[in-house]
């Protein structure tokens, strides 16, 4: 299924008055580092002209901030073959899918990626930032005890309709989007 817009797709037009854009994880080591996938560099003009072209009364960029030897990470699990053969770990009823190193507080991978413009009234949410429970949406952990404060964030700016793009859909665009 092809995700990527076409050249000629329309911005949207919010009919609320009230209409935030949260953009996930333009981050360099999904699109550049440990974790790049192809063709994502493609939507950053797309998300660019999303910013600049429409009148959105809030803009949050969603950003992947973990810490050294978080859960998620294959290489914290090095130890365990098992782990190492399934990329997966049983965190109580939760299955935990195992990641390569990427978006490390302070580093490289986790800066967002240099074409796309953040502008100075952009809010940056982080997420994963606890060590031993991963963070897909822009809203809450995985295990749905801590927020984001994604949801205080469009609650205080009277937000009636959000608009999310970035990237991967299968898993945080998809997260923060259901």
């Amino acid at each position: 299924k092809k995700l990527l817009p076409t050249p000629n797709a329309k911005l949207p037009t919010p009919n609320a008055k009230r209409a935030a854009l949260i953009v996930v994880d333009i981050q360099n080591d999904f699109l550049i580092g440990s974790m790049a996938m192809p063709q994502a560099k493609k939507l950053v003009p797309v998300i660019n002209s999303l910013k600049k072209n429409v009148d959105w009364t809030l803009v949050a960029l969603s950003q992947d901030s973990h810490p050294e030897e978080h859960i998620s990470f294959l290489e914290t699990h090095a130890d365990n073959p098992a782990a190492t053969k399934s990329k997966c770990i049983q965190i109580g009823n939760h299955l935990q899918r195992l990641w390569p190193t990427h978006c490390v507080h302070g580093t490289e991978g986790e800066k967002f990626y240099p074409e796309m413009e953040v502008d100075e009234k952009d809010i940056v949410v982080k997420k994963g930032v606890e060590k031993n429970v991963d963070c897909y949406s822009a809203f809450y952990d995985n295990s749905g005890l801590k927020s984001t404060g994604m949801t205080k964030l469009l609650r205080e700016a009277r937000i009636s309709d959000v608009y999310v793009c970035g990237v991967a859909f299968d898993y945080c665009v998809g997260s923060t989007a259901v």
